[in-house]
């Protein structure tokens, strides 16, 4: 493995080390995600922590090497529309407004923790030589939406949480 390739490792990475404070708010521990936006202001707030992770990401993906490039595109894209259901974007609300109303995706904690299985996921199935285009759809579309619809049909993975969690940008000042 190469010197930049390495590198790119680490930054995909840090990159999922910035969506940790989003994560930890989604489960009440609030501490770091207020740390971060009191220290870097509007750079540390979620929807900007959930855009690094995923730059980050599509970093590795555009320069890093990788076997195959359709399921961690496909990953990345998957995981920004169910994040977007999580974190309110400014250019996103009119996809926040619509999905506000789609029961399913009312555990926002489940929702994110499928998030960024899609992405490992992705990662994952990148590595692999052969991989058909149906596999692809299947595993990172098909089920993680399935395990969604699964979870709210019969009652499990509600992970205590309350249904209307959202994590929202701070008032401006």
């Amino acid at each position: 493995m190469k010197f930049y390739e390495r590198f790119l490792n680490v930054l995909s990475w840090i990159g999922f080390l910035a969506l940790v404070p989003v994560g930890l708010a989604l489960f009440d521990i609030d501490g770091p995600l207020d740390f971060l936006q009191s220290s870097l202001g509007r750079l540390g707030t979620p929807s900007t922590l959930t855009i690094v992770f995923l730059a980050l990401v599509l970093l590795r993906v555009l320069f890093g090497k990788s076997e195959r490039y359709a399921p961690i595109l496909i990953a990345l894209v998957v995981s920004f529309l169910l994040l977007a259901a999580v974190v309110e974007f400014s250019f996103m609300r009119w996809y926040k407004a619509t999905t506000d109303t789609i029961v399913y995706l009312d555990n926002h904690r489940l929702v994110f923790l499928i998030a960024v299985a899609v992405v490992i996921v992705g990662i994952l199935l990148g590595r692999l030589k052969r991989l058909s285009w149906v596999v692809q759809v299947f595993v990172l579309i098909l089920v993680p939406l399935a395990l969604i619809v699964l979870a709210h049909i019969y009652g499990f993975a509600s992970l205590g949480e309350p249904a209307s969690k959202t994590i929202v940008l701070p008032p401006s000042r």
